[in-house]
């Protein structure tokens, strides 16, 4: 497929979430980065992506289980992985356009920590809205 910049693509932010297919906690977690997936979807400045640490293989037939609602990438080999320190997941990070870190967490999400990301995310006109709480998650297919 088509290549990715991740940060500092200098047109928009970027929500990334980085999984591994084999991950207990990262399946967990896909809820969670559902809900923020949808979030987005009204939010013209900001992408989202899903960073997988797995093969293509199995990163395909994750998406394809899961059902996943946010455009997948994959890094291609471990030295961009130690870059961006995504070496044990999952990991929700929140890139600007020039490439600074403006939010990272490590560990499964919780609704404290999607509202949390939010609301920030609301405080510097990444996402529209004055509130609200945040949506239950569905559960996994």
């Amino acid at each position: 497929g088509d290549s990715v910049m991740l940060a500092g693509t200098q047109d928009r932010a970027q929500l990334l979430f980085f999984f591994d297919t084999n991950c207990h906690f990262c399946l967990e977690t896909l809820p969670w980065w559902q809900v923020l997936a949808t979030a987005m979807k009204d939010a013209p400045g900001v992408r989202v992506y899903g960073v997988s640490l797995s093969p293509d293989s199995a990163t395909l037939a994750y998406k394809h289980a899961h059902q996943l609602g946010f455009e997948l990438v994959r890094f291609p080999d471990r030295r961009a992985q130690v870059e961006f320190r995504a070496i044990a997941t999952p990991i929700t990070m929140l890139v600007d356009s020039a490439g600074s870190v403006l939010y990272a967490r490590g560990g499964a999400l919780t609704r404290a920590a999607v509202d949390s990301l939010l609301t920030g995310m609301r405080s510097v006109k990444l996402i529209p809205g004055g509130g609200g709480s945040t949506p239950q998650p569905k559960s996994l297919p």
